[in-house]
């Protein structure tokens, strides 16, 4: 049986996330990079796969989804039941209360510094303590379960390990630290292995181009990669060359893309 192809690029983070899930199901697959930057997403043969132009897409034999048809493989990251439905309530809470706040201060504080653009601090304030209101509640449920929608890990946590990822090295990680059961899920789900062979997969693949290991996109990138953020683009777009000159390399970059969906 052929491999699962995954069209999608490592620097998505819904790419990572399903990048994740298959190294926890311990699924034989072929990445086939989609460049975001190039704008290949939004064309054939990546529109036939997914008519919205979003990565990351999948094609396996008959199409089946791979959750279900390597339910047996690897870690169980689903249930049935009632505990299907409590994951699926975690995945909605990661994606409408945790992610926009944590994509805005991966934004501010991740993003704008490698375009050598300013990272606004009201917005970073005002924004940690929505988030902190957020981990307050995570808090409160993990005080009573090892994991978001249960004592096992599920694909409520994984989803939410690549803004994590990134909010740890950044001063914002002193709202996962202080909160006790917070800071032991954190530390939980990024030090599982699947993670750590993500992780490693991006830095054999990106890090040799970048400085220090971060991971850039060109400014010539952003219209393709960011447009969920335009207001962000139109500043990186206003920025003086002078300013641009030595923040980005000359060599090839992938595009990156920091919201849900890579459009």
């Amino acid at each position: 049986m052929a491999p699962l192809k995954l069209h999608g690029s490592f620097l998505s983070t819904n790419t990572q996330r399903v990048l994740a899930t298959l190294y926890e199901k311990e699924v034989e697959f072929e990445l086939v990079n989609v460049n975001l930057g190039a704008g290949e997403h939004k064309q054939e043969p990546h529109i036939s796969l997914n008519p919205f132009g979003q990565v990351p897409a999948a094609v396996d034999g008959d199409l089946k989804l791979f959750a279900h048809q390597y339910a047996s493989k690897g870690t169980q990251l689903g249930s049935a039941g009632n505990g299907y439905a409590t994951i699926l309530v975690w995945q909605e809470v990661e994606a409408h209360q945790f992610d926009p706040s944590a994509s805005k201060l991966v934004l501010e504080q991740v993003f704008k510094p490698i375009f050598g653009l300013p990272t606004d601090a009201a917005v970073v304030a005002e924004t940690e303590v929505t988030l902190g209101k957020v981990l307050d509640v995570y808090e409160a449920r993990l005080s009573q379960f090892k994991y978001l929608a249960g004592n096992s890990f599920t694909l409520a946590d994984l989803h939410h390990l690549p803004n994590i990822q990134a909010l740890l090295g950044t001063p914002t990680k002193k709202l996962f630290d202080s909160r006790p059961h917070v800071s032991a899920w954190v530390a939980s789900i990024t030090g599982r292995p699947a993670w750590g062979k993500m992780g490693r997969e991006l830095k054999l693949r990106f890090a040799p181009r970048f400085p220090s290991g971060v991971d850039l996109i060109t400014l010539r990138e952003c219209d393709n990669a960011f447009l969920e953020i335009p207001k962000f683009c139109h500043n990186v777009a206003s920025v003086s060359q002078e300013q641009r000159s030595g923040q980005v390399p000359a060599s090839e970059h992938k595009g990156l893309k920091t919201a849900r969906n890579s459009s």
